[in-house]
């Protein structure tokens, strides 16, 4: 660390440890060898950032470690956290002033222990609510690194790599201190929620947060850099608690467990995995031809195997058609499943295939309404999966990753990005809206 903390370097967290990989993976930084700062006679390897960079890090970091204390003390008025706030002090305000003059929104780090203090009282609070301040604060401090390192466009990447390895943070730290934390009589998000199932659900949703990190991962673009961080990502999911029951590995790379067909190793990356749909048009959970599949994100068909699904005639026969640019990739702000585009007349929305859920870009929704008679397959209820749903207030825009905002129109609860104005329908909430 230069300049501000170097001597606090010790306290790194996980997530600067992450941040500062990605970091240097943008700016190509290269790598010299300098003494350890815990093992002065030991030399290693390290990516060394540019000097302001460097001093950057190392004021978030300190503002961190100032806000960790300060939440430690408003959690059992902890003597290490009193003491941690005294020494970080004097240097945690020349770090303020630094990031401030940058154009850094420092309070967003400066109430991020208030924000979290609210967060616990509320009534009835979801695991991931509670990790809402940590990936929202973590989301701005990934965002600003687009600044930094000269790379604009891969400012929404960077939020969603920093959202959702906040929420990891915070549900793996629940994970793995509930017993600590209940022995000293502290706060811990599974034993809050009383309204989920517990460690199970917790780490349903870690898995889900670690998906979506290490998809802005992927779309930073990093070349080798990738790998790396996705193995760091892969970290945060805990081992299983449970002994696995033997497992029937069967065509395209299939695996039984418990009298379900489950998600196995891909073959080769060719979304051979038995959850898509295997060239048929009929995957083991259902899904349509070209949807990408939630296990390895390839259809192996790639959408042109399953005509007779559409016209009647043999898989693999029909009229070729011509080949279209690749539509970005949307992924459900509910359940992480890809979106799929449908066509209603001379608009496209987008619709979850899981949940039943439809996402439209601003002025959609006014179109759809304007329709002599919408598609009744966006009307008509249908028959959940179950899926394991992010609840209202956490769910992040498919566009620019921004947390949609809760709005309440003509008596339907609704969700709307405040960046991008798109709007977030759950099944039932469009026939509400027209029917209004």
């Amino acid at each position: 660390m230069a300049k501000i903390g170097r001597s606090y370097s010790l306290a790194t967290s996980y997530d600067i440890a992450f941040l500062h990989s990605v970091m240097a993976a943008l700016e190509n930084a290269p790598v010299v060898r300098l003494r350890c700062t815990a093992l002065p006679l030991r030399k290693v390897a390290v990516r060394r950032l540019s000097e302001d960079n460097q001093r950057w890090l190392s004021a978030i970091n300190l503002l961190l470690l100032t806000a960790k204390c300060e939440d430690d003390i408003a959690d059992d008025s902890s003597w290490k956290g009193h003491l941690g706030h005294r020494l970080l002090a004097g240097e945690a305000k020349a770090a303020h002033e630094f990031l401030h003059a940058d154009g850094f929104p420092v309070q967003i780090l400066q109430d991020l222990p208030e924000r979290q203090a609210r967060a616990e009282r509320a009534l009835s609070p979801t695991p991931e609510a509670l990790a809402l301040p940590t990936a929202e604060v973590l989301g701005s401090i990934f965002a600003a690194v687009s600044r930094r390192t000269g790379a604009p466009s891969r400012v929404v990447a960077l939020r969603q790599l920093g959202q959702s390895l906040g929420s990891a943070i915070y549900l793996k730290d629940a994970l793995d201190d509930q017993a600590k934390d209940r022995r000293k009589n502290r706060f811990n998000a599974i034993t809050a929620c009383a309204n989920t199932s517990g460690r199970p659900y917790v780490r349903q949703a870690l898995a889900r947060e670690v998906e979506r990190a290490r998809r802005g991962v992927i779309a930073l673009k990093t070349g080798s850099s990738n790998t790396a961080l996705t193995q760091l990502l892969d970290s945060l999911l805990p081992a299983s608690e449970e002994p696995s029951p033997t497992l029937e590995i069967g065509r395209w790379g299939r695996r039984r467990q418990s009298g379900a067909w489950e998600i196995a190793a891909c073959w080769k990356g060719l979304g051979l995995c038995g959850v898509c749909c295997e060239g048929c048009g009929h995957g083991a959970h259902g899904l349509t031809c070209g949807d990408a599949c939630a296990g390895c994100g390839h259809c192996p068909c790639h959408g042109d195997c399953c005509s007779s699904s559409q016209s009647g005639g043999e898989a693999g026969k029909g009229t070729a058609t011509t080949p279209t640019a690749p539509r970005p990739s949307l992924h459900c702000p509910a359940c992480e499943h890809q979106l799929s585009a449908v066509m209603c007349g001379q608009v496209e929305v987008d619709e979850c295939r899981r949940c039943s859920g439809l996402w439209l870009d601003h002025g959609e929704l006014e179109a759809l309404a304007a329709l002599e008679t919408p598609p009744n397959r966006l009307l008509t209820s249908k028959t959940l999966r179950e899926p394991q749903m992010r609840p209202e207030g956490t769910r992040p825009c498919p566009h620019c990753a921004e947390f949609l905002t809760v709005m309440v129109v003509k008596g339907t609860r609704l969700e709307v990005c405040p960046s991008c104005k798109g709007l977030w329908l759950d099944q039932g909430e469009l026939n509400q809206l027209l029917d209004s």
